[in-house]
């Protein structure tokens, strides 16, 4: 078994809350994330000899140690004391610095697949050791479905992955920086959000399978401060609720912006209805898995 060729895929938060800034400068979060129906493709094959090669279609998309799955490979060969190299090429289909978590995807999905193709043995509790290292959504897409993160997103807390739940999806096009967005609330000085109540009743729909209620619970501490710059985005989002959506979100430090729709078929007349207005949409499905042989 020398290639593997993979699905990577994105994720959505259902809830953010800022729970307090930390003495190191990030902050700890906690928020209700699932992985959702669009995915990168991924092509790993094993090499001899260290060499460690990655490409991609997306000539924007770095191919250095700027890459997680750069990081990743390298912590994983450290760990496994390999002396394998391997050559990755990925296709981006998931937008870039849009809060959706394909850059971590990419690198969880290169953790698992290069500890088969090494033969490297590592259990899950190692790599995600290992995932914790590379970045803080990482240990996430191990795993992938519904599951809440605190910390600062890697303390991880499976929840009941519901029967797959419709969202409308809308990429803006705009590339939002969570250095920046985080920094950005920072500097305001706002006050720490006290959403629990919402976070809580997200998780209670999902535990219940009760759409209405992970609806009513979608909540974004970042909001105000993204929508601040681009209000576009505050836009987008009112749009989406203008159709009856169960609820409406940005993802992550942005900028997409989703919904929650009833059914599917009310997912893609909502989606319709954006790309007549202009808007890359896509209408897709919430997903119990972070990746798959294709």
């Amino acid at each position: 078994m020398g290639v593997m060729r993979l699905e990577s895929f994105a994720k959505v938060n259902f809830g953010l809350e800022i729970v307090r800034r930390r003495q190191d400068g990030y902050h700890d979060i906690r928020t209700v994330l699932t992985t959702i129906g669009l995915a990168d493709a991924i092509e790993i094959e094993a090499i001899d000899g260290p060499q460690l090669v990655v490409e991609c279609d997306d000539p924007e998309i770095p191919t250095d140690e700027g890459n997680l799955v750069v990081r990743a490979a390298r912590a994983l060969s450290g760990a496994a004391g390999s002396r394998r190299g391997a050559r990755i090429r990925i296709e981006k289909r998931i937008p870039v610095s849009a809060g959706l978590g394909g850059g971590s995807s990419n690198a969880a999905t290169v953790l698992r697949a290069l500890n088969l193709l090494w033969w490297a043995g590592l259990d899950h509790s190692k790599i995600a050791q290992i995932a914790a290292t590379v970045g803080s959504d990482v240990p996430f897409f191990l795993r992938g479905g519904a599951a809440v993160a605190s910390g600062r997103g890697d303390r991880l807390e499976p929840i009941p992955d519901p029967p797959p739940l419709w969202i409308v999806l809308v990429n803006p096009g705009i590339q939002v920086s969570s250095a920046w967005a985080y920094g950005a609330y920072r500097r305001a000085k706002m006050e720490l959000t006290n959403a629990g109540a919402r976070i809580n009743m997200a998780i209670s729909g999902f535990r219940s399978n009760d759409a209405a209620r992970i609806g009513a619970g979608m909540y974004n501490a970042l909001e105000p401060i993204v929508f601040s710059e681009y209000p576009e985005l505050r836009s987008i989002k009112e749009e989406l609720l203008s159709f009856s959506a169960l609820g409406a979100s940005m993802s992550g430090s942005g900028s997409a912006i989703f919904a929650l729709a009833e059914d599917e078929e009310s997912a893609r007349e909502i989606g319709q209805a954006m790309e007549d207005r202009g808007h890359r949409t896509w209408a897709l499905s919430t997903c119990h898995e972070a990746a798959r042989l294709e």
